[in-house]
């Protein structure tokens, strides 16, 4: 009798007739784990398709229909009763994890955590338990609390590199994913693509690496294709896109994260209106994807819609106050418009929620020196370069001081910079610098210090910083120049010292030179 009625309920919820499966299983709630998790699972569910099917782009509010958040409330107030009425066994580990997600969608973080704990407890062997409560973790403080109170379990490790991921905590959360590798979990897919998103900011190469891994598991798998077209669209891999595009075209899958990849391909094509259909056909597969509103805002503000992107950034602030892509995103939008002072503030709230990205930093340093403010947009340049040593910070902070008329300190910068550049270069064999994407930054910097050095009758030093910047195209002639004078002024030095007359700084490039040209006398 039980086998056939959990066939039945079984049947229509594969055949997602929701009501159907509720009203099979509510007779037997009472004794029946399974059914009883059926029961409201299908009501949830049941109220998710009616979500979608009422919600068109024009009336889609991110903060929640009314209506469907209390119909959320009373489902959860229906499974607290239930659950105070009976004597939880493992089975009912799946109603927990129904609740405590329930209340996660109604912003109750203390009361879900607790939940997920208690349905962890139950069952561990509930995966999706842990993975819920990882999103929940607000610092190391608290992960490191409910960590103490879940089992020992072989998914523990993941879960603790997930929920480090989600506070920012890169270098830890990817130390747990690596303990977890070693548990003989090295070639899963899943493992491989959380450690890409993990890496994809930071070291977008090394992120493809494990996505790339986790797609030859198998090419026809779907998992995740939403991230890894994220990452092509950093990489501009127009190539492997397309390959991905295709598969989802062959599948005939259309999901959310489906319709999200295929947006980021259309985007990288140049072809933002499509984008913006992917985009708005993955929220109404799921409304709960609200960074989705982010991905809306970038290509509307690529279709100079800064009214209708500024909306979708809000609409996805809104929805999770944390979505920090979405406060850059308005900070950008600000910067586009010169409202300068309203970029500053939101890219403050974007630094504020994911203070391990640098480019927040570089963002707020370039808003700062836009407003003058020099030492406050010095501050934010050095702390990005200490987060990861970006050779690019030092080009901004060198081009910033040169416009001051702080010579020196540029020179200081740039000299860092090519030193960094060549030390990357000895340990990339092969690579030429001239083939580099700061290639236009090197060279300019090679050009100042030459000039730089000249001005101080450093003449080896002024020539060998010419001859280094030669390589570069954009710079050839003008090194070529630079040596020539560097050679004459030298020789007119030497032979006559006393009558010898300076080249005037603002001819070299050095409009506000106000340093004293001190005679090294060891170039004599």
């Amino acid at each position: 009798m039980l086998d056939g009625l959990l066939y039945s309920v079984s049947g229509a919820m594969i055949l997602q007739n929701y009501k159907e499966a509720w009203i099979l299983a509510e007779e037997k709630i009472e004794t029946i784990p399974v059914l009883r998790f059926l029961y409201y699972y299908a009501k949830y569910l049941h109220l998710l398709r009616i979500r979608s099917l009422h919600q068109s782009d024009a009336e889609a509010s991110v903060s929640g229909d009314a209506h469907f958040v209390r119909q959320q409330e009373k489902l959860s107030q229906e499974i607290a009763g239930h659950i105070r009425r009976l004597r939880p066994t493992p089975g009912d580990g799946a109603l927990f994890f129904l609740y405590g997600k329930l209340l996660r969608n109604l912003k109750k973080i203390d009361q879900a955590i607790n939940t997920f704990v208690e349905a962890i407890s139950l069952e561990p062997k509930i995966i999706e338990s842990w993975l819920e409560l990882a999103d929940c973790m607000e610092n190391r403080a608290e992960i490191v609390r409910v960590a103490s109170q879940l089992p020992n379990h072989w998914i523990h490790q993941y879960f603790l590199g997930k929920a480090y991921g989600h506070v920012g905590l890169i270098d830890r959360a990817f130390s747990c994913y690596e303990r977890f590798q070693r548990l003989g979990f090295a070639g899963n897919p899943d493992l491989n693509n959380a450690m890409g998103k993990l890496v994809m900011t930071t070291d977008p190469p090394n992120s493809l690496r494990f996505m790339d891994s986790a797609r030859q598991f198998c090419s026809a798998r779907l998992n995740d294709v939403d991230s890894y077209s994220h990452l092509l669209f950093i990489l501009d891999d127009h190539v492997k896109m397309r390959i991905l595009a295709d598969d989802i075209v062959e599948s005939g899958r259309y999901n959310a994260e489906c319709s999200i990849a295929l947006g980021n391909f259309y985007g990288l094509l140049g072809d933002h209106d499509k984008a913006v259909d992917n985009f708005s056909r993955a929220l109404r597969y799921n409304p709960d994807l609200h960074h989705v509103w982010t991905l809306i805002g970038h290509e509307q503000v690529e279709l100079k819609q800064t009214e209708l992107a500024m909306k979708s950034y809000t609409n996805a602030i809104e929805a999770d106050p944390k979505e920090y892509r979405a406060w850059y995103g308005l900070g950008q939008t600000m910067e586009i418009l010169r409202a300068h002072a309203s970029a500053l503030y939101y890219f403050k709230r974007a630094f504020e929620n994911c203070p391990s990205d640098t480019r927040m930093l570089l963002a707020l340093g370039d808003t700062y020196q836009t407003l003058n403010k020099t030492s406050d947009a010095e501050m934010c340049y050095w702390r990005a370069y200490q987060v990861d040593a970006d050779t690019v910070v030092l080009v901004r902070l060198a081009r910033m001081f040169e416009k001051l008329g702080r010579y020196g300190r540029s020179a200081e910068l740039y000299m860092k910079y090519t030193a960094d550049v060549q030390a990357e270069a000895a340990d990339s064999l092969g690579t030429s610098l001239a083939d580099r994407e700061d290639a236009e930054d090197l060279g300019h910097a090679y050009l100042y210090l030459s000039k730089y050095y000249l001005l101080h009758r450093l003449f080896a030093n002024a020539f060998e910083e010419s001859q280094a910047a030669e390589i570069f195209r954009d710079c050839k002639e003008e090194a070529h120049a630079m040596q020539k004078q560097i050679s004459r002024m030298q020789a007119e030095f030497h032979d006559n010292p006393e009558e010898y007359v300076h080249v005037e700084p603002a001819r070299l490039g050095f409009p506000l030179w106000k340093e004293s040209v001190v005679i090294d006398n060891d170039t004599m």
